[in-house]
């Protein structure tokens, strides 16, 4: 492996993120060197798997059936009450296999130029008086090298190590994360193109249960649960294990993953002289429905267009602005959908079948779901509910 002295950009973590960000600097003719700590890209997967659009996709990879695993056409979602709704959605979203989409991403920034190495971990950062990161250690399998490096991304997950190097605030408290249980099952016997989701205290407290199907019989099958705000002592697993022998009993589970998603609304710092969080390591995921996978790849995209202005610049001295343009573009979508998910976490299980039950009645016997119609069945039905739950929370306070 011959690893160059200096890079003009260091990037800890071979997801999406990492992979995107590489990509766009390659092909700007940016000297990239992309590191992934483990053996292989994309695994172990820890995702439900469930990507945006095909023609959103397209701005960062070809949409491939290589690892485009099914096309989703409806969405179904079960309140504490147990009455199902179901709507055909729009522009069909698709189920991904992140372990091929991740390689390929990966294997696309390295065809564009940049050095893209596994069993490589970012695992020391060295700074000049100024603050700025001047060389990153890269560890491999034989040794340690010091890396020059102009720039430093870290794309390399929630508990970013590259942030807590850099001195950035990346600790999430227990009330900003989603506590996540995920089965893969085959012999499920649900259809293909059907999306699920389970909300309610008897199966979900301040969380809720998916359903995401991947064709060939195959599902993942998953819970998040915000922990502090369950008032309940049963883990997440508990809660899933009941639901697959309630709902499932026929499925098999063949993987079992876990793990926690931040839905802070995000890092409130993400840059620190020339080291730049993106992603998940900036906690950039959706607040709402822990999603991040599109989150992270339009974060690279932005901040590599920054930078590269910056540079041309000659402003290189002002990478913090990056926080005030992701903002402007993106972060205020967080700030609203971690305002939304606090709400909704807020309500009890006859107010969210009130919920579930006037926005269906928005939109009558139509099948297709539409979004502005949906957004404003969601605020009219929200203002009538609101009352009650001010109230309580005024209270809360008033005993707290």
């Amino acid at each position: 492996m011959n690893l160059k002295d200096k890079y003009d950009i260091v990037i800890a973590g071979g997801g999406p993120a990492g992979s995107v960000a590489a990509l766009r600097a390659a092909q700007a003719g940016m000297s990239v060197l992309l590191c992934e700590k483990r053996t292989h890209v994309g695994l172990p997967v820890r995702c439900a798997e469930l990507a945006g659009y095909r023609d959103d996709l397209a701005r960062f990879i070809a949409p491939d059936s290589a690892f485009i695993t099914a096309t989703i056409e409806k969405c179904m979602v079960m309140g504490p009450s147990r009455i199902a709704y179901c709507r055909s959605v729009p522009r069909s979203p698709i189920m991904l296999d992140r372990s091929i989409f991740d390689r390929m991403l990966f294997e696309n920034a390295a065809a564009a130029g940049a050095q893209a190495i596994t069993n490589a971990e970012v695992c020391g950062l060295s700074f000049d008086n100024t603050g700025r990161a001047t060389h990153a250690s890269v560890k491999t399998a034989t040794r340690v090298r010091s890396i020059g490096c102009d720039f430093v991304i870290g794309a390399d997950g929630t508990e970013s190590s590259v942030g807590r190097m850099a001195g950035l605030p990346t600790i999430c408290q227990l009330p900003e994360i989603y506590s996540c249980v995920e089965y893969r099952v085959n012999q499920y016997s649900g259809r293909d193109d059907t999306i699920g989701f389970h909300v309610g205290s008897a199966v979900a407290p301040h969380g809720y249960i998916w359903i995401f199907p991947k064709g060939n019989s195959e599902a993942n099958v998953g819970i998040a649960l915000i922990r502090a705000g369950a008032g309940t002592a049963a883990s997440p697993k508990t809660y899933l294990d009941a639901f697959m022998r309630d709902y499932l009993p026929d499925a098999r589970i063949v993987r079992t993953v876990a793990g926690g998603i931040p839905i802070d609304g995000g890092l409130k710092q993400f840059v620190k002289g020339n080291v730049t969080l993106i992603g998940d390591a900036a906690h950039h995921a959706n607040p709402f429905s822990g999603g991040g996978i599109m989150n992270s790849m339009e974060d690279a995209d932005l901040y590599v267009q920054t930078l590269l202005r910056l540079i041309n610049e000659g402003k290189t001295h002002k990478c913090h602005v990056y926080e005030q343009i992701y903002t402007k573009k993106y972060g205020w979508i967080l700030k609203w959908q971690r305002r939304a998910q606090k709400l909704f976490y807020s309500l009890r299980d006859d107010e969210i079948d009130r919920l579930f039950a006037s926005v269906n009645a928005a939109f009558g016997t139509a099948d297709q779901f539409n979004e502005m119609k949906f957004y404003r069945a969601c605020f009219l039905a929200f203002l009538k509910i609101l009352p009650p739950v001010v109230k309580r929370n005024i209270q809360s306070r008033r005993q707290s």
